[in-house]
């Protein structure tokens, strides 16, 4: 059997007070994801564990049923899907500018994001693009848009903290070595030859003509260079030599294309302006897949994590309905294929109210650690008496809590690809069966 994973980015929430303690989800009108909930067996999520908030690569790449101590740095899966493929040897993060206040409490983040001509960015790229400190090299590659990958040569590690303080709540971040750093000498150098490396490109970009003109001509000025998310290359297990399963994902999402880059899975890219147009074209393009040499689809979609992380709980909810509406292909075109197990769910929660309320047009940063609905139908699903998919309602599905970890094999187990534990049809062991072995010969 072949399967269809679908993950509604940030689709989980919390109680919104003008919805009278209910989530987005359980105020949209969805009877498309309702009647698949009522069809098969549902459950709760949660890619790492209860309360545990996880981003979008950490997340998928648990769901896909890989462990937190494979994964590199985030910072590895926007690089590589910007197309530059570091050496193992060195270590990389993820650059930003950004607009910066110094103030007795340390360095103030102003502007996380600002825009302009690439060409200005570009040319204070280029100002400072090289720095060797104490035998580390660093060396900035600008990609467009503001952003950059930084490389970091020598005795490196990337056990060190990041600089981005992510929300606007704390000031900008001194590099530090992690205290568990597997070794000390190189983290606390390469921590140190970053925070030099930093305020060095803080003096040149404060004094930059660039910056004089975006000053003169009103806008904030792009006077240093976040850093976070350090990452060094390591091999990882291909999803169809761990899985069996020849895997391709339909995503926009930058990071998680990077995801599936470093999983050896193929991605598309296509995208329509319009929510519930841009979800049945990626349905199609799922179903003319699953139709020919593909048995593992993923469908992601980012708009209700989009939505949500602008605080407007409402506008998330018709988000979620033009979704619903999307669905709507799933469930005449799609769900009638006997040989096919889908699952829907999400890869975290987003909260559309949080504590510190952003301004209007402004966005918050955080993910919560409430687990999301999960729905799983085919023929081997056994259906449980839920009918709605909610947050509240899924928690009395007969899947229960599950867990990343556990995620993948429930899913082989729904499409019979599961190897029996203890079984050695392979020199190599394998959680799932295998479709060609080594034939005893006579």
């Amino acid at each position: 059997m072949k399967v269809l994973f679908i993950t509604l980015d940030g689709l989980g929430d919390r109680p919104v007070p003008e919805f009278d303690g209910r989530t987005p989800l359980e105020v949209a009108h969805t009877p498309h994801m309702d009647s698949l909930a009522a069809a098969g067996i549902n459950g709760l999520l949660t890619a790492v564990a209860p309360g545990i908030p996880a981003g979008t690569p950490t997340a998928h790449a648990l769901l896909f049923g890989y462990h937190l101590n494979e994964l590199p740095g985030r910072a590895m899966f926007h690089s590589v899907a910007r197309g530059i493929v570091p050496p193992p040897e060195d270590v990389i993060c993820l650059a930003r500018f950004a607009n910066v206040q110094p103030t007795p409490q340390g360095v103030r983040l102003l502007h996380r994001v600002l825009h302009g001509p690439e060409e200005d960015f570009a040319s204070l790229a280029e100002a400072i693009r090289k720095r060797s400190v104490d035998g580390v090299e660093m060396e900035l590659a600008y990609t467009g848009h503001g952003e950059g990958v930084l490389f970091l040569r020598g005795t490196v590690s990337d056990e060190i903290t990041d600089c981005d303080p992510i929300g606007m709540d704390l000031p900008v971040i001194k590099a530090e070595p992690m205290e568990r750093a597997s070794d000390p000498e190189a983290a606390s150098g390469t921590a140190e030859a970053l925070n030099q490396y930093l305020r060095w490109a803080h003096t040149v970009l404060r004094e930059h003509p660039v910056n004089a003109r975006r000053e003169r001509e009103g806008h904030p000025s792009a006077n240093f260079l976040l850093a976070k998310w350090t990452a060094r290359r390591t091999p990882m297990q291909p999803f169809q030599e761990r899985f069996g399963f020849k895997a391709v994902s339909i995503t926009s999402e930058e990071v998680l294309r990077g995801v599936m880059h470093e999983l050896g899975v193929e991605t598309r890219i296509e995208e329509k302006e319009a929510t519930e147009e841009d979800m049945v074209m990626r349905l199609s393009m799922a179903r003319g897949f699953l139709a020919g040499e593909y048995d593992f689809v993923h469908v992601h979609t980012k708009q209700p994590d989009l939505i949500a992380h602008y605080a407007e709980p409402k506008r998330k909810m018709a988000e979620i309905e033009a979704l619903d509406r999307g669905l709507g292909y799933l469930v005449k075109e799609i769900l009638p294929d006997r040989e096919l197990v889908v699952a829907l769910s999400s890869d975290h929660s987003t909260p559309s109210v949080v504590a510190a309320q952003p301004a209007p047009g402004d966005i918050h940063d955080q993910h919560s650690g409430e687990p999301v609905p999960l729905m799983i139908v085919g023929r081997n699903a056994l259906r449980d008496d839920v009918s709605t998919f909610s947050e509240r309602v899924a928690a009395r599905g007969g899947l229960g809590l599950v867990r990343g970890a556990d995620f993948m094999h429930i899913l082989m187990s729904q499409a019979e690809r599961t190897n029996v534990i203890g079984w050695r049809p392979t020199a190599r062991e394998s959680l799932h069966r295998p479709t060609q072995v080594e034939p005893f010969e006579l």
